[in-house]
């Protein structure tokens, strides 16, 4: 026996929560590898959880929390904001500094709440900064430390791991080569794609 089964979507629900990524701050003479708030924007719409603000609509570029006005992202709807410095280092390596930032929490606060220190005092507490991080990355794996970030945010804003450091296998056939099938090995989006056999 057959079953005919018919489905019929009549609506839609756009449940994407917008976020800010802005371009990172370029410390540097020469050109950056890779534009990684860029690369960081595209995994986080590719989820299908997150709506990036395009930069063009940004209503500020701060590169660190204290320069964020709260007021211009919560009239855009924004939640969280992710913002950052790089400079190459003698070496010729990367540092990169990126902080997560709760606009909601930085607007309710003024991002001055304060909290009990160690001593019993009230010291000024950065609790809308949801984590704030610094690395040294190598040029050529500034791409891949880029959906690393994809995954802090991602499990910090959603409390489920992130998927963007995946990375996935397929065969490639040339019936005019000597070997036909080749296996590749990229990044979940088609990047960094590597012969393996």
């Amino acid at each position: 026996a057959h079953a005919a089964l018919e489905l019929v979507i009549t609506d839609g629900i756009d449940s994407a929560r917008p976020i800010a990524v802005v371009p990172f701050k370029w410390e540097g003479s020469q050109p950056l590898p890779t534009d990684i708030s860029a690369v960081i924007a595209s995994d986080l719409q590719r989820s299908g959880k997150f709506s990036p603000v395009p930069t063009n609509k940004m209503p500020q570029t701060p590169f660190n929390e204290s320069e964020v006005n709260f007021d211009s992202w919560t009239s855009l709807g924004v939640d969280a904001l992710l913002t950052g410095s790089i400079k190459q280092n003698e070496q010729g390596d990367y540092l990169v500094n990126y902080q997560l930032v709760d606009v909601v929490r930085g607007q309710l606060t003024g991002g001055q709440s304060k909290a009990l220190g160690s001593d019993g005092e009230l010291v000024l507490s950065k609790d809308h900064v949801l984590f704030n991080k610094v690395a040294t990355v190598k040029g050529p794996r500034m791409r891949e430390y880029a959906h690393r970030i994809s995954d802090l945010v991602y499990e910090q804003l959603t409390g489920e791991r992130g998927a963007f450091m995946t990375r996935i296998a397929y065969v490639v056939v040339n019936d005019k080569d000597r070997f036909p099938y080749q296996l590749r090995v990229a990044d979940y989006d088609g990047y960094n794609e590597r012969l393996v056999l």
